[in-house]
């Protein structure tokens, strides 16, 4: 959507402060009254934006080819899903994930959830061929979500070492799923035990 796109150039240049809805309206060229029929005032078009980002990191993460490797796919979709959009989007991401000037309310929380769907098909994937442990998905979830999200915020801050900030994603994300394997099998391990 254009004003949201206009919105979004409006934070990269001027933070969350140079967004109005005559600003967006004078950079689309359009009427204040045409922007606020659609997304009404300053708070409506921030919260327009963050339901857009989450939009927006469900269509990168579906880019993300599924192969018959279910461990590799998840690890993809976080180091080539996940961080494609934050490099593509890092005001949508930080308003989004990290801080907002408003109260983001049902419909943004609904498209969280919506945007969290792709991530737990790849989890249930990868559980069933024995790569997670038989946790509830939202708990391994949140634990990859954790982690994406601070090596995000790393490299938006420039603290992960220039030129070797993808290789580090995927050593770090490579990391929680080789732990996260271990405990698949121990705790298969302990099944089996009791059975016996």
């Amino acid at each position: 959507m254009a004003l949201l796109a206009a919105a979004e150039e409006l934070v990269a240049k001027g933070g969350f402060d140079a967004v109005s809805v005559r600003a967006v309206a004078g950079q689309v060229g359009t009427s204040t009254r045409a922007v606020y029929s659609v997304l009404g005032s300053k708070q409506g078009l921030i919260r327009a934006l963050a339901q857009r980002a989450f939009e927006l990191l469900a269509e990168q993460v579906a880019t993300v080819p599924l192969t018959s490797d279910p461990a590799a796919d998840l690890r993809s979709a976080a180091v080539h899903g996940f961080r494609r959009f934050v490099l593509d989007h890092p005001d949508l991401f930080r308003l989004a994930f990290v801080w907002s000037p408003v109260e983001l309310g049902e419909v943004t929380a609904e498209a969280s959830s919506r945007a969290l769907v792709g991530l737990t098909s790849r989890i249930q994937r990868a559980q069933t061929v024995g790569a997670l442990p038989e946790r509830p998905v939202i708990e391994l979830a949140l634990e990859i979500h954790a982690i994406c999200q601070g090596l995000a915020a790393l490299e938006l801050c420039g603290l992960l070492p220039a030129a070797h900030e993808e290789r580090i994603w995927s050593e770090a994300v490579g990391d929680l799923f080789t732990g996260l394997a271990a405990r698949a099998v121990s705790d298969t391990s302990t099944v089996g035990t009791r059975r016996s």
